[in-house]
């Protein structure tokens, strides 16, 4: 298969470098970004796709994508805001990203849809066979 190409899409774990703005930096600040190689000088972040252009986005106490609540969704960190505006739709080139196995991800809830342009990379599982 031929990676290079691929389309993103719903339930991609993707490593992507999240752009130098405020809310990235005060997650630097509060050690849940470390240094890395990303503009703004942050380490590049892995999250599912959960969303995908077109899919409409709603922000209540948990998230809902096209109408479906996404589980482990609650909007309950101490040290932000969940993302405003409260309901909208994903405009091209925009993706929507949520950790899995946490409700105090900080993901999309926080900071917003990203850019498709900031993925630097799909994650593909390699299964291997001990015997």
């Amino acid at each position: 298969m031929d990676y290079s190409r691929r389309i993103l899409d719903r339930g991609d774990a993707v490593l992507f470098c999240p752009p130098p703005t405020e809310i990235f930096r005060k997650a630097y600040e509060l050690r849940i970004l470390d240094w890395g190689s990303c503009d703004g000088g942050f380490s590049p972040m892995i999250k599912e796709i959960s969303g995908i252009p077109g899919d409409r986005i709603q922000l209540g106490h948990v998230v809902s994508i096209n109408g479906e609540a996404v589980p482990k969704s609650k909007t309950q960190s101490k040290y932000f805001e969940p993302f405003n505006p409260a309901e909208f739709e994903l405009a091209d080139g925009e993706i929507w990203v949520m950790g899995t196995s946490s409700e105090a991800s900080f993901d999309s809830r926080y900071f917003g849809p990203i850019s498709e342009t900031s993925v630097i990379g799909i994650m593909i599982p390699v299964w291997i066979w001990s015997s």
